[in-house]
């Protein structure tokens, strides 16, 4: 029976891990993102009342809140209004963003994996190979349908859209949701490395502890800033919420 296990091959333990790389296009000035007197309402329910928001250009924050609280209504207005100009969401004004959306709205389902790279502007084919290649994306999967993709590979396509984009701000909806531990760990070791800012939706505590330098939280209604990563923020959060049921009851 031993001579027979002898035999028996080992289990492959590693494997394929997608290669993401972030270059900021180049840096801007002090100012990446201010926003003031952000009010927002959705289907009739208020979300925000004059919210207020800055961050330097650089920095890494994490955006957390309950789910329904806002912070993806909060992310589509900013990629959609956002300018150096706009009275309530001033963009720095070199600032190029990158949005990574958590339901992949970014993605057209009809085109084909191909057709979505070279929507960038100026990406020649052979680079948007090179780049799905780094995705692990398979030439056969080029002519692939967006809309027949799985979770997983619309948001390696999603990564792959935005390391060929070259921003130097990233918006970043629930990057980790749809990947295995070995891909998180490549997007975590990519920003770490980037030099730009990042501005992140996450319920994932070790990502943020290992990203974010600072906790944005949705709370009634505004904005409430709190320094460090989660951790930090979550202990102060639960000694505040052990002292209130102390005090109180």
């Amino acid at each position: 029976m031993l001579d027979r296990m002898d035999k028996v091959d080992r289990p492959q333990l590693e494997r394929e891990r997608i290669d993401p790389q972030f270059s900021a296009s180049r840096k801007a000035g002090r100012i990446a993102l201010e926003i003031k007197g952000y009010s927002r309402e959705l289907g009739g329910r208020p979300l925000f009342a004059g919210a207020e928001l800055y961050i330097s250009y650089g920095e890494r924050v994490g955006l957390f809140g309950a789910n329904g609280s806002g912070k993806t209504t909060l992310f589509r207005d900013i990629v959609k209004d956002a300018a150096w100009d706009h009275p309530v969401l001033r963009l720095g004004p070199q600032v190029r963003l990158g949005y990574y959306a958590q339901e992949h709205e970014t993605l057209n389902s009809e085109f084909t994996v191909m057709e979505q790279m070279l929507e960038q502007r100026g990406l020649t084919r052979d680079r948007a190979f090179q780049l799905l290649l780094r995705f692990l994306f398979r030439w056969e999967e080029l002519d692939q349908r967006v809309g027949t993709l799985s979770g997983g590979q619309k948001s390696r396509l999603q990564l792959a859209r935005l390391m060929a984009a070259q921003v130097n701000f990233l918006l970043l909806d629930e990057p980790t949701n749809h990947l295995d531990v070995f891909s998180c760990e490549r997007v975590e070791e990519a920003l770490e490395a980037f030099e730009g800012t990042v501005l992140v939706i996450s319920h994932d505590r070790y990502f943020l502890d290992r990203i974010v330098g600072r906790i944005v939280e949705v709370d009634q209604l505004t904005l409430r800033d709190h320094p460090g990563n989660f951790s930090e923020y979550w202990r102060r959060r639960t000694a505040m919420a052990r002292w209130i049921r102390t005090v109180c009851f």
